[in-house]
């Protein structure tokens, strides 16, 4: 978000509650005839520890001085900048309207997913339904020798069935940028590797060598060096990721039905002919 619109909504919200009756409570700051009592900083410390902000909030000192120093900067520019008669653009009043309506938006639609929370069975329905979306593919740790020539390529091949070291050849001979170091491509599912060196290193066992590779960069030999198989995530570590994708289709079912309720109509030809880039 730019910082101007996270100011300016500073600024509105600092305005609105300079405008409301004052809190009472202890003083724990003030500016000039403006007092900050502890129930405003135990108030908005509360609400940024339900949001996230800060962990483990209720009871954290040092956390609420930081705030409390926060507050006073906010209402000390604040101060200054109305008695600069500091006003705002007509874009900015709209970031701030269209601010204001995000957050209401997001209140409404929290307020209805309470209606019709999701369940844990359609969770475990979904993960049932959906094994495909939490299997983790098939990943190979490959390494490589490449080399420009054919017969040194052979050469290579026949010191490593006699049982010379793959990554010691690969920095002896490799002309590639992982050469340097041994050859290794590190991990790679099917996908990651080009044609023909993908169906070649998902044939080959653990350990094991290709033959010589002929590829449009020279000739080339992997090695599979390690095997990570295709397994599906346990429901524990996929449940959140469900819940948030069950909330979407919730929130997309509320919204079909409010298109329905107020008769909403688009009409996309008039963007096609309205001629703005």
């Amino acid at each position: 978000m730019p910082r101007l619109l996270i100011f300016c909504f500073l600024v509105v919200s600092l305005t609105i509650v300079s405008g409301e009756e004052k809190k009472q409570g202890k003083v724990v700051a003030s500016i000039g005839s403006e007092n900050i009592s502890l129930q405003e900083v135990d108030e908005e410390f509360n609400q940024f520890g339900r949001s996230g902000f800060f962990p483990g909030a209720g009871g954290n000192n040092e956390m609420k001085k930081r705030l409390l120093d926060q507050i006073v900067r906010e209402r000390l520019f604040l101060k200054a900048a109305k008695e600069a008669k500091v006003t705002l653009t007509s874009q900015e009043e709209r970031q701030i309207e269209k601010m204001r309506a995000l957050l209401i938006i997001r209140k409404y639609v929290e307020e209805e997913l309470k209606k019709k929370p999701i369940t844990e069975e359609e969770m475990k329905s979904y993960y049932q339904a959906n094994q495909s979306q939490f299997t983790t593919k098939e990943q190979r740790k490959i390494a490589r020798i490449q080399v420009k020539e054919e017969k040194q390529a052979e050469e290579i091949l026949k010191k490593l069935k006699e049982g010379a070291d793959f990554a010691t050849l690969a920095r002896e001979n490799g002309t590639d940028a992982v050469a340097k170091r041994g050859g290794e491509l590190g991990w790679l599912a099917k996908e990651g590797l080009p044609e023909p060196l993908r169906e070649v290193a998902f044939r080959l066992n653990k350990g094991e060598n290709s033959a010589v590779i002929t590829t449009p960069e020279g000739w080339t030999i992997l090695k599979v060096e390690d095997i990570k198989p295709a397994e599906v995530r346990p429901f524990e570590k996929v449940s959140a990721e469900i819940r948030r994708k069950l909330e979407q289709e919730r929130i997309k079912e509320i919204e079909n039905k409010l298109k329905e309720q107020y008769q909403v109509k688009v009409d996309y030809t008039a963007l096609e002919s309205s001629g703005t880039q």
